[in-house]
């Protein structure tokens, strides 16, 4: 399939409401791949369809973009909001970025027991970054 096919059926997907495709279509204008021009607000758009689908990933980045002010308002709340979300869903990055907003009680309370426990689960789950956080504690 070509590129410009590729894009066509993904905006298709998206376009008729499939959250995998607005994930997708939202990826593709987050890094600017696939022949859509990097545009950090049309991903949130998109994310945003996603995720109100329930769509874990898509809640993922809705948490990235608001706690880097990324297409949307700089907004560590929301960011939480997000990344609870997707982490309850077992995503193994929201339960990692979720830990850190505990840890400097950003958006949420500041709480090292919430954030330990988030991050053992994101460890747990597979998220690289934790496991290497826990091993840095350890040590």
């Amino acid at each position: 399939m070509s590129e410009m096919n590729d894009i066509k059926t993904i905006r298709a997907m998206a376009e008729q409401g499939f959250s995998q495709g607005q994930l997708r279509l939202g990826l593709m204008y987050f890094a600017g791949q696939g022949g859509v021009p990097k545009d950090e607000a049309k991903a949130a758009e998109w994310f945003y369809k996603a995720a109100m689908q329930g769509e874990a990933r898509a809640q993922f980045y809705m948490g990235l973009l608001h706690s880097g002010g990324q297409g949307v308002a700089l907004d560590n709340t929301k960011a939480a909001e997000w990344f609870n979300k997707a982490a309850n869903q077992g995503d193994a990055d929201a339960q990692y970025e979720l830990a850190l907003l505990y840890t400097k009680g950003q958006g949420v309370p500041e709480d090292g027991d919430k954030a330990f426990e988030l991050i053992n689960k994101a460890a747990a789950n597979g998220s690289e970054a934790a496991k290497k956080l826990l091993t840095k504690m350890k040590e």
